[in-house]
């Protein structure tokens, strides 16, 4: 059985390359405009990634997305915008840790408010960064969700620098505890977990220009 795909370009969604390929993505075919440009035939090497040169097209690359498996195809340093890997779909998958770290600091927000003594200066200081942390944590992970790349970068920087502030602040305080040593393990472990999608972010950052060009269903398929 033959199975066919379109790949849109990112960069002019009118043209685009057409795969056709075997059971078992077996004799994996390249078209443009009706011109064969290559003929993969063992599954294997895309799965090692397979990059070819084309005087129209350029560069081609070709990889098989992890979950569903599928072909995605990349053209000239652009994801078509039907890729399942699209850095823009990968994206969205950090706006759940940034809820994660919104409801602890809603969590976190109203016990520092139900502990402390309002009236206190120091503690209204407190109080009023608790909340600026908690809206931009809000903030982020709404338009992380919806693929703003700048929705991301404003939730990394604040929880990393609120990160920063915590800890120098025990340290110098001296407030070491265990339930404040799990707190650091724990905010520690978010930032390197946000920290692996900064790669993808940048790449996402590079498709925005082209998104108003992309039909939005392409992007949610």
């Amino acid at each position: 059985m033959v199975y066919e795909k379109r790949y849109p370009f990112a960069r002019n969604q009118n043209e685009f390359v057409t795969l056709t390929w075997e059971t078992g993505y077996r004799n994996v075919q390249i078209w443009f405009r009706e011109r064969l440009v290559v003929t993969i035939e063992n599954p294997a090497s895309i799965k090692k990634g397979v990059k070819i040169t084309d005087e129209e097209l350029n560069v081609i690359e070709l990889t098989f997305s992890e979950k569903p498996m599928a072909i995605d195809v990349v053209i000239d340093g652009f994801h078509s915008p039907v890729n399942f890997s699209h850095p823009s779909k990968v994206l969205k998958l950090s706006a759940r840790t940034f809820w994660y770290i919104f409801g602890l600091a809603v969590l976190g927000t109203l016990i520092n408010a139900g502990t402390s003594r309002l009236m206190m200066p120091a503690n209204q200081i407190q109080f009023l960064f608790d909340v600026v942390f908690t809206v931009a944590y809000l903030i982020a992970a709404i338009n992380t969700g919806k693929s703003k790349t700048w929705g991301y970068f404003l939730g990394m920087s604040v929880f990393t620098f609120s990160t920063i502030i915590y800890i120098a602040a025990i340290v110098l305080l001296g407030g070491l505890s265990f339930v404040t040593f799990i707190s650091i393990l724990l905010r520690i472990s978010f930032v390197i977990y946000l920290m692996l999608y900064i790669r993808i972010a940048i790449n996402a950052r590079k498709h925005e220009k082209y998104a108003t060009a992309i039909n939005v269903d392409l992007l949610d398929n």
